[in-house]
């Protein structure tokens, strides 16, 4: 499957760009790693690795054991996601991720820079949906498509 037809993030299409980008890291079992960066981790500490001629998966004394072969998936599924990420950037926006190699860091810097949480960026966004309208002859769900997704 190939996705080269991802539009580059720019400074206007954060949320069809997030959609598009979404898709591919669904495709390639990346996209756990930006949603719940935390579970990835945890299993991380709780592994204990098994030698490599070990192939199979192993339950000891508590703690989860697995091979170097999902290891090295479970790494590479990981790196796929920040370079999904990264390949899908306009190059101006490049620098903003390009101190980190964690999809999940890349992703919540992205986010905080694109939907910023600031009081300006709240009154803004109720502002602008106490000013949305119904306009009579518009279809009602693309008019609840506007309501639900800020601009």
């Amino acid at each position: 499957m190939e996705f080269a037809n991802i539009t580059l993030l720019t400074a206007n299409n954060w949320e069809q760009w997030k959609v598009e980008v979404r898709v591919p890291l669904l495709h390639y079992g990346a996209w756990q790693f930006i949603e719940k960066p935390k579970t990835e981790t945890s299993l991380e500490n709780s592994k204990t690795k098994v030698s490599e001629t070990a192939e199979t998966s192993e339950v000891a004394s508590g703690k989860q054991v697995i091979s170097w072969r999902e290891e090295y998936d479970l790494k590479l599924r990981k790196d796929r996601s920040y370079t999904l990420v990264y390949q899908a950037l306009s190059p101006e926006f490049k620098p903003l991720i390009s101190q980190t190699t964690d999809g999940a860091k890349a992703w919540r810097i992205l986010k905080n820079h694109f939907e910023p949480t600031t009081r300006a960026r709240v009154i803004q966004l109720l502002d602008e949906f106490f000013n949305t309208r119904f306009e009579t002859g518009e279809a009602l769900g693309l008019f609840l498509c506007q309501v639900k997704q800020p601009r």
